[in-house]
């Protein structure tokens, strides 16, 4: 992920926005964002668990217009 899709998506979590979906393809795992901290995603997964990636090892999921408008 470039570092300027992993900013806007941080900056749409401090102003509350939910529903940004990451990837990890190295681990084969997805889920919510639910906090960015450093260069870093703590991310929830579909059965629950948080992790944390580096921005540089994710891709995002959703890429709708409206989440990323800068499309």
């Amino acid at each position: 992920m470039d570092k300027e899709i992993f900013v806007y998506i941080c900056n749409k979590m401090e102003e509350g926005r939910e529903g940004v979906f990451v990837n990890h393809p190295a681990t084969q795992e997805g889920g919510e964002v639910i906090e960015c901290t450093g260069e870093q995603m703590i991310v929830r997964t579909s059965s629950g668990e948080e992790r944390r990636w580096d921005y540089q090892e994710c891709e995002e999921t959703l890429s709708r217009r409206e989440i990323f408008p800068y499309r």
